[in-house]
C-alpha cells in the first residue's frame, strides 16, 4: 500500500513538473498557429488606445504627439483576407478639438488612406484609395506592433509572402534560450544571428500567441525594440495592454521612432458597422481613387476657414522683401526725375 502511494505521488509530481516546465515548441508552425488563433479571436472587436509618438531625423524633431487616440477594429470573414480599421485622432493646437489625423482602413476590395495636413501648412489633407492588394504593412503601427507580430526578424506572419525555403533558412538558425513566467503565463525566449553581425531575440507567450518582446541589434550598435509591460484577458481574448516600440535611425530608414501605447477599452462592435466599414473623409480633403481614376474633393468646414483666416498674417514690408526693393527703385526714379526737373527749371531761368 505504501509503495502504491509513493508511486502515485511520484507520478503526480512528474506531471506537475512537466506541466510547469513544458518543452518549447519544436517548430515555428506551432508559434504561428497560436498567433493566428489569437488574431482571429479579435473578429468583431474594437480596441481603444491612448498613445504618444515621437519621430526625428538627424536629431531634428519631425513629429511629437501626445494623448493620441487610436481606434482599431478587426473583421475576419469566412473566406478572404482580414478587414482592418485604424483611425488616429489628435488634439488640434488651434482650439483643442479632437480631429482625425490619419486613418488606414481596408476590406476585401480596397484600402483607403488619409493623412491630415494642418491648415497652417496652407495645404489640404490628402486622401488616397488603392486596390486591397496594395496594402502597405509598414503603415499603421497598431496593427503590426501591438496586435500582430511586428518586425521580429524571425520570418513569422509579417513575412508570410516569403518563399518557404527562405523562411526555413531563417528559422533553422533559431536557438531556444530559456522559459519563464510572464504574469503567470509560460513564455519562451528564442534568439538567432542575422546577416552582417545583426542579432535578434524574441519572447513569446505560448500558446496564447502574444509576442511580449522583440529586439534587434545591428553590428553598429543600433537597435529596434518592441516591449510589452502588461497583457490582459478580457471577454475571451488575450491582448497586449501596455507597451512601447523604439527604433534607432539607420534601421530600415533614417528616422528615430519612440512610440508608447496603452489599450484603454475593448468592446464588441455592432455587426451593422460592416455595412459602413469606411469612415467619412474629413472636411478639407483632396485626393484620388486610383481604381476609378476619380478625384476626391471634400470642401473645408467653417471651422477650417475660420482657422485659415486667423492664421493669415498681414504682409510685412521689410528691407528683404521684394516690395521693399520695388519701392526703393520707384523712389530713386522719382528722385532722379525731380532733380532733373529742378535742373531744367534753373537752366530756363538762367536763359532769361
Amino acid at each position: 500500500m505504501l509503495a502504491r502511494l509513493v508511486v502515485l505521488a511520484c507520478s503526480i509530481s512528474v506531471t506537475l513538473v512537466l506541466g510547469t516546465f513544458a518543452a518549447p515548441p519544436t517548430n515555428f508552425d506551432d508559434l504561428e498557429a497560436g498567433i493566428v488563433q489569437r488574431l482571429r479571436s479579435y473578429d468583431g472587436v474594437e480596441f481603444s488606445i491612448t498613445s504618444n509618438f515621437y519621430q526625428d531625423v538627424n536629431g531634428e524633431e519631425i513629429v511629437s504627439l501626445e494623448d493620441i487616440r487610436e481606434t482599431v477594429r478587426f473583421h475576419f470573414p469566412e473566406r478572404g483576407p482580414a478587414w482592418k480599421y485604424w483611425v488616429q485622432e489628435i488634439r488640434d493646437g488651434f482650439d483643442g478639438q479632437l480631429v482625425v489625423n490619419r486613418f488606414k482602413v481596408t476590406d476585401v476590395r480596397e484600402t483607403r488612406n488619409f493623412r491630415r495636413k494642418d491648415e497652417s501648412e496652407r495645404q489640404w489633407s490628402h486622401a488616397h484609395i488603392v486596390p486591397w492588394h496594395e496594402w502597405d504593412g509598414n503603415d499603421g503601427r497598431s496593427f503590426f506592433t501591438i496586435f500582430g507580430v511586428g518586425t521580429t526578424g524571425f520570418s513569422l506572419l509579417e513575412e508570410e509572402d516569403l518563399p518557404a525555403e527562405s523562411r526555413h533558412a531563417v528559422q533553422s538558425r533559431v536557438r531556444f534560450i530559456k522559459e519563464y513566467l510572464f504574469e503567470d503565463q509560460k513564455t519562451f525566449v528564442f534568439s538567432r544571428e542575422g546577416e552582417e553581425g545583426s542579432s535578434y531575440e524574441l519572447h513569446i507567450v505560448h500558446p496564447q500567441g502574444i509576442i511580449i518582446h522583440s529586439e534587434m541589434h545591428t553590428s553598429k550598435g543600433k537597435k529596434r525594440v518592441f516591449h510589452v509591460e502588461k497583457i490582459a484577458f478580457v471577454d475571451g481574448i488575450w491582448y497586449p495592454q501596455k507597451g512601447s516600440f523604439y527604433q534607432d535611425p539607420d534601421i530600415l530608414s533614417d528616422y528615430k521612432y519612440d512610440y508608447k501605447f496603452e489599450v484603454t477599452g475593448v468592446r464588441r462592435f455592432e455587426p451593422e458597422l460592416l455595412q459602413n466599414w469606411f469612415p467619412e473623409w474629413p472636411s478639407g480633403t483632396v485626393g484620388r481613387d486610383t481604381a476609378t481614376d476619380k478625384s476626391i474633393h471634400i470642401p473645408p468646414s467653417e471651422r477650417q476657414l475660420k482657422k485659415i483666416a486667423m492664421l493669415q498674417e498681414p504682409y510685412e514690408i521689410t528691407p528683404q522683401s521684394p516690395v521693399w526693393f520695388i519701392l526703393r527703385v520707384i523712389t530713386i526714379i522719382i528722385g532722379v526725375i525731380l532733380i532733373l526737373y529742378g535742373l531744367y527749371r534753373m537752366f530756363e531761368k538762367s536763359k532769361r
